[in-house]
């Protein structure tokens, strides 16, 4: 047997375009099944690091089990945005792709960052790729919980101007501002 062939060579014989959707396929299932189990580690980590009687020193090790699970969070949902067709864009309201992605930036932002999400009052429909847009809201977090070791407080504000949807993030230095334009018919 050869790499890339199962025991009867049929993968060998596919057409590139269909292996790349068999691997796209494999990758996903992947990313979703190891979130899943990592779901668990964090949970069972959070549990046991809030049990009172727990030493200082086994704290310290839960800690930085919690720590790796966030990483490879981060990990999966890099393998999950790999998995996207390269124009995925479409037609989403800015809210609630923001919203969707929240467990996730909460588990990444840990204890000591508040996230706070203020939605613009009116629907903000937006073409993009919801996963290129959940991808970048993780990297910010992933930053500001590096940079504010003391904990602090990142708001996610979505409002229309001049023709776009505005998303601002603050909590950090510098805002984070990206304007996405409202597509045209």
């Amino acid at each position: 047997m050869s790499t890339g062939e199962t025991h009867d060579g049929r993968f060998g014989a596919l057409p590139p375009e269909r292996r790349l959707q068999l691997l796209e396929q494999l990758t996903r299932a992947l990313a979703h099944d190891l979130n899943t189990q990592l779901t668990a580690i964090l949970g069972f980590a959070d549990l046991t690091a809030a049990d009172p009687a727990l030493p200082d020193a086994l704290r310290a090790d839960v800690q930085q089990i919690s720590l790796a699970a966030q990483r490879a969070g981060v990990l999966t949902a890099r393998l999950q945005t790999l998995c996207r067709t390269p124009d995925g864009t479409r037609l989403v309201d800015l809210d609630e792709v923001i919203a969707a992605s929240r467990p996730a930036r909460e588990r990444l932002a840990g204890p000591r960052l508040e996230l706070v999400d203020e939605p613009a009052p009116a629907l903000t429909l937006v073409a993009i790729e919801p996963a290129h847009l959940q991808w970048f809201l993780l990297d910010v977090v992933a930053g500001a919980r590096d940079a504010l070791r003391d904990g602090g407080q990142l708001r996610f504000t979505t409002t229309h101007a001049d023709g776009c949807a505005k998303l601002t993030i603050t909590g950090v230095d510098e805002p984070v501002v990206l304007s996405i334009p409202f597509p045209t018919t």
